[in-house]
């Protein structure tokens, strides 16, 4: 009957509906090994992400917010709290720096540096930390690499820092879902950088 026969047809049609969203599952992201991760990381040419730093010596302790953008080799960072003394601004690029505080007060170059050495009692080793913030070593210096049971970096010893990863999280990526750290902390003779990341936005 033409009844019987339009019901058979409208099962199927959903059968197979339900099969296609079994097979090929809307939004699925692939989960892409430690190897892929770091390669695709590698050449990651933009990102930001928000969090917080804490730099201790022998003589105390700071700490501060932290917003770090990267546009391909410029690195930009904003320090608010007790660390910036308000809010400082960094811009580095091509191994020039320029600190920016906050009444607008610009110094570059060694100036800059030494101003960032009083301030916060070191020089933190920003080239690098653009890459340590990956989850990946330097590519312009020879590092010892330690790797953890997933083959994500576990330490790393690099430009006279030692460097754990502490924690990671699972991001996305539109080609495929990547391991970045959440926590990491990096020493030089008795000083100590800790950084905690909140928040990653990998969008170009």
């Amino acid at each position: 009957m033409p009844g019987v026969r339009i019901s058979r047809l409208l099962c199927c049609m959903v059968l197979a509906l339900l099969a296609g969203c079994v097979t090929r599952p809307p939004g699925s992201t692939v989960v892409l090994d430690a190897a892929a991760g770091r390669a695709l990381l590698a050449n990651l040419g933009h990102f930001t992400f928000e969090g917080r730093v804490a730099a201790n010596t022998a003589s105390g302790g700071t700490q501060a917010s932290l917003a770090w953008e990267q546009q391909e080799a410029t690195s930009l960072l904003r320090l608010s709290g007790p660390l910036g003394m308000g809010v400082t601004r960094l811009r580095l690029a091509a191994g020039d720096i320029v600190i920016t505080n906050s009444r607008g007060e610009q110094l570059e170059g060694d100036a800059a540096l030494a101003a960032l050495g009083t301030q916060v009692g070191m020089q933190p080793p920003f080239e690098a930390l653009r890459y340590w913030v990956l989850g990946l070593p330097a590519p312009d210096s020879a590092a010892s690499e330690s790797l953890d049971a997933d083959g994500r970096l576990a330490a790393l010893a690099q430009q006279g820092w030692d460097v754990t990863f502490d924690e990671y999280r699972a991001h996305s990526l539109p080609q495929g879902q990547v391991q970045l750290p959440r926590r990491l902390t990096a020493r030089h003779d008795d000083l100590r950088l800790r950084i905690v990341i909140d928040r990653w936005n990998l969008a170009p």
